[in-house]
């Protein structure tokens, strides 16, 4: 991924941190569900889990397009939900560390036996003061008392999965205006 090549060309020699490690590293806790151990990983973004696309058709035959706030895909962070594919491998997550810049990855595309398929659910978020504090493990919210982030860029893919292509927009902050980008 981006991040990782940029703090691998930028890495200190003597002390292995980076500009990249000190604007976008962060720490997740994950605990074991099972024997209550946690461990401390760090991240340079945050992966969110759409909820299944819906396979069926509404009254006049369209495909629906759910909608999903943010919240709701923040949630396996709240440090309460069980998360994993088997109850033996369920973990429970929370934010220990927060970075300066948070990167949010969006899972959408996903593989089946026959065929890549993209998730067209739409996730709705606040431009301004995102508000992470209630994701922040209790033990560290001391040591992040900024816990609020402005959107700067976003970037999505439009088109199909084999054949589409990425569009950023970002924010031009002095005038505090949105410039897409192909």
């Amino acid at each position: 991924w981006l991040l990782n090549v940029l703090h691998r060309d930028q890495k200190d020699k003597k002390t292995g941190g980076s500009i990249i490690h000190d604007c976008f590293q962060g720490e997740v806790l994950v605990t074991d569900a099972q024997s209550e151990e946690g461990r401390k990983t760090p991240f340079l973004y945050l992966t969110l889990d759409l909820p299944p696309a819906p396979i069926f058709k509404d009254s006049l035959d369209r495909n629906m397009i759910p909608t999903v706030p943010i919240f709701d895909l923040l949630q396996k962070f709240d440090g309460e939900t069980d998360s994993g594919p088997t109850p033996l491998q369920r973990k429970k997550c929370s934010l220990y560390k927060l970075p300066r810049y948070l990167v949010l990855a969006v899972k959408r595309f996903s593989k089946n036996n026959f065929f890549v398929e993209k998730n067209p659910t739409i996730v709705t978020f606040p431009v301004k003061n995102l508000d992470l504090r209630e994701y922040v493990h209790p033990d560290a919210l001391e040591d992040n008392p900024v816990t609020r982030y402005n959107l700067v860029a976003n970037i999505c893919h439009q088109g199909k999965p084999h054949d589409g292509f990425y569009k950023a927009q970002v924010l031009h902050a002095p005038t505090n205006e949105w410039h897409e980008m192909e």
